[in-house]
């Protein structure tokens, strides 16, 4: 037994030592060493290793056996990581031709359904990938390596991800380029680190409104210069405010509502030609619209980077951070803070009736009493303070005749108007 065991160990030795190397380098297609890629090579046996912190690798396969050999990564980044608003931007200037892209390796990036061409749906794959709608591209792919011999210039859907080797007396040295499919700015580089920004604009929450039932929240910006696109998340506390809606949208903005009832929208926009845009400080970018859930809501909605990370992006691609102020809802404050304005007392009446309002800061007030043909027939005009106040009106007062039917009383303070109806017997 010692003697076939020391004769298998000198046939193993010997047959080691004749083997050949199959070796080489993984890199970005911008030339950044990658680490942790496995490289297979699978034959009559498979043999694989992994690359090292400066891109290298080595098999030891044995000679005059043929292999195909592959690479692979796998790891834990999310794709609205290394996918942002800034990729779609390129992609849309590539394709109207405005900044074509530099390398084969980006058009490879760009198409990430797959079909070997760009076009929108690899934008609204892209988009998805961004708002957090989705986790995977549909195609599934994450990472495509590339052996680096593979000529591209002439097409670059020409690749393929796999090479037959023959091991003869020589090693064989090859390498791969790795290609982050959505990722067209090798973003994938910055995982675990900052990213850098070349300045910041202000997404604000500004002054919380109550608007009847809802409470809206305008989204205003700051140093909104010549911006090619951004995106964030916008975060509440679901068990105090039930989102409804959007209103009034400056760009044509996208959003994924599908997290609302977690208390978390996303957002994302960019240009639609690829160029920027400018907007004016104190812009209205939307308006947030909510129901409060409890009588005593009491709430912060913040921008964040829960789901998507907030980040801008200037006409020259540069990465712009977004700094922001939250808005404090609450909903005491808020019923103490905004005029308000009581159905009249008695309702229908015949003669005289009693208009009861609330003034939360002193000013002039306003009271108008509206046919439905559009006339006034009677305003009162005086400065109150703060409080709740009434004034009695007799249809005697008005400055036109009176028929039984639908009126409107207006109240005007402080930029505030409510109008409400009464009835005329």
């Amino acid at each position: 037994m010692c003697i076939r065991d020391r004769y298998s160990t000198r046939e193993m030795i010997l047959d080691i030592l004749q083997n050949q190397f199959i070796l080489g380098r993984v890199s970005s297609y911008d030339g950044t060493a990658m680490e942790g890629v496995i490289i297979k090579a699978e034959g009559e046996e498979i043999v694989e290793n992994m690359s090292d912190e400066i891109g290298e690798y080595s098999l030891d396969a044995y000679t005059h056996s043929s292999y195909l050999l592959s690479a692979s990564k796998i790891d834990d980044l999310k794709l609205n990581y290394t996918t942002t608003t800034v990729d779609i931007v390129m992609v849309k200037r590539h394709m109207l031709q405005i900044d074509e892209f530099k390398s084969p390796y980006q058009s490879i990036a760009a198409d990430v359904n797959g079909s070997n061409t760009i076009t929108a749906i690899d934008l609204a794959q892209m988009r998805d990938i961004v708002l957090g709608k989705t986790q995977h591209f549909e195609s599934g792919l994450d990472w495509l390596f590339i052996p680096a011999s593979i000529d591209l210039s002439s097409d670059p859907f020409a690749y393929q991800t796999s090479l037959d080797v023959v091991l003869d007396e020589d090693d064989i040295n090859l390498d791969f380029k790795g290609v982050r499919i959505g990722d067209l700015n090798n973003s994938w580089k910055l995982f675990n680190n900052s990213r850098k920004s070349s300045g910041n604009i202000e997404i604000n929450l500004e002054e919380v409104k109550m608007e009847d039932q809802f409470i809206e929240i305008p989204v205003v910006v700051k140093d909104f210069n010549e911006i090619s696109g951004y995106q964030f998340s916008i975060n509440w506390d679901a068990s105090q405010l039930e989102y409804h809606d959007i209103m009034e949208p400056a760009l044509e903005g996208h959003f994924n509502e599908i997290f609302a009832n977690e208390g978390v929208i996303t957002t994302m926009w960019a240009n639609g030609s690829g160029q920027s845009n400018k907007l004016d400080n104190g812009a209205t970018l939307f308006v947030l619209r909510f129901i409060a859930l409890d009588e005593n809501a009491k709430t912060t909605v913040e921008v964040t980077s829960s789901i998507t990370e907030a980040i801008a992006f200037d006409s020259q691609l540069n990465a712009l951070a977004i700094e922001s102020s939250s808005a404090q809802v609450n909903l005491e404050e808020l019923r103490n803070g905004r005029l308000e304005l009581l159905q009249n007392v008695p309702n229908p009446f015949e003669y005289d009736t009693e208009i009861v309002f609330k003034v939360p800061k002193s000013g002039l007030v306003r009271l108008s009493i509206i046919n439905l043909l559009g006339e006034t027939i009677y305003v009162h005009e005086q400065d109150y303070s703060p409080g709740i106040h009434k004034i009695n009106w007799n249809k005697h007062q008005s400055s036109r005749s009176i028929q039984p039917g639908v009126y409107l009383y207006r109240l005007e303070s402080n930029g505030e108007d409510i109008v409400r109806k009464m009835l005329i017997k």
